[in-house]
């Protein structure tokens, strides 16, 4: 997958806080990336996600804690000394220079023959797929192409670590998804360890092999998109990434197992939290299942309100309210989802197909999360 000419480096950040007064934007965070890993850090604003990132580059001090790059402690070194590569969310070119030139700049300052110089940007030009614009300055560069120059000055000098602060956040739709893929695409060829810090949940679920996802200064749960989506750790996760059911209650124990007691009636479920605790069911929009009568059977069921169809064409959503008055969200295809507004219908879905997880009491409000 990598090029074993240039293997990425090991991160590991060990109980990392940061403090600003009274207020900790970090406390005690620890992660580590695998050598060669596009590991991304996901969160809403302020979260922690950043700060950590500007620790890593050197721009912020830690309070406490530990950074180290192949095993040797950073924290202590300024920016220009740990040989990390940096791409912004605002491009932070130099307007006087020419893409060429800013492309070069970073080797420059290393002492590069400037023939070798000039091999490297004409690679890095071309890696970027901005061969013949390399005379071009700044203003004369669209938004996704300065930002390629920019990804291209970052990588240029052969860093073993590149961290990415926003990259896409100034793109439109479109543009920011064809560069996720230049970015999936480089990665592969490089080697090089991206650690992404983006709000997006769809860019960092198409971009990553694991994700950390912040929270209150906090990691809530580090995993691959799909352990995150169908194995959420915390309701914030739950609701963070995707949209989810969710349905909070106390797990009560009867003659055909444990069960969920909500204000929407007794769930049936499965978990190895015990009886007495306070938990909340998680259901995905598209594994619930739309009828039009009460359903017989042992699986979960709850009766419905449908409040708006949203028709997406492979797909519809539908926006439903439940007997208690929280909504929630089903996704699906087919005649059973041909269903109108004010429709009463019945909900149900697969032992299997819920999860739960301990309750939280900052989470509750709304059945579903975006």
């Amino acid at each position: 997958m990598h090029n074993p000419s240039q293997s990425g480096a090991s991160l590991e950040i060990s109980d990392l806080s940061k403090a600003y007064g009274s207020f900790k934007a970090l406390d005690a965070v620890s992660l580590t990336a695998r050598q060669g890993e596009f590991l991304s850090l996901l969160g809403p604003s302020g979260s922690g996600k950043t700060t950590t990132l500007n620790m890593i580059a050197g721009f912020t001090s830690p309070t406490s804690g530990e950074i180290r790059v192949d095993g040797r402690e950073i924290s202590t070194l300024p920016p220009y000394r740990r040989d990390i590569g940096i791409v912004f969310q605002h491009y932070a070119l130099f307007p006087h220079l020419t893409a060429a030139q800013n492309i070069a700049f970073p080797l420059q300052r290393r002492g590069m023959p400037r023939r070798d110089v000039a091999v490297r940007v004409a690679e890095a030009l071309e890696m970027v797929k901005l061969d013949g614009y390399g005379d071009r300055y700044p203003r004369q560069l669209s938004g996704g192409q300065q930002q390629r120059v920019a990804f291209a000055r970052a990588v240029v000098f052969k860093p073993k670590l590149l961290l990415m602060d926003e990259p896409l956040g100034a793109l439109d739709k479109k543009l920011r998804e064809d560069l996720q893929g230049e970015i999936r695409r480089i990665h592969r060829s490089l080697g090089i360890t991206f650690v992404f810090v983006t709000h997006d949940q769809e860019e960092a679920l198409a971009l990553s092999d694991r994700i950390a996802v912040f929270n209150h200064g906090r990691i809530e749960q580090i995993g691959t998109s799909r352990e995150l989506y169908e194995t959420p750790a915390t309701e914030f996760v739950a609701r963070f990434i995707g949209e989810a059911n969710i349905f909070s209650g106390t797990l009560v124990r009867g003659d055909a197992g444990l069960a969920l007691d909500t204000p929407v009636g007794l769930l049936p479920v499965e978990t190895r939290l015990p009886a007495g605790r306070q938990a909340s069911l998680v259901v995905r929009p598209e594994r619930l299942e739309i009828g039009k009568a009460p359903h017989a059977g042992s699986d979960p069921h709850v009766p419905a309100t449908v409040r708006d169809v949203v028709y997406l064409g492979s797909n519809r959503r539908i926006e439903i309210v439940f007997d208690d008055g929280r909504t929630g969200i089903i996704r699906g295809s087919g005649r059973g989802t041909d269903v109108g507004a004010g429709e009463r219908i019945d909900i149900r879905w697969s032992i299997a197909d819920g999860y739960v997880v301990p309750f939280s009491s900052s989470q509750t409000g709304d059945g579903h999360g975006s």
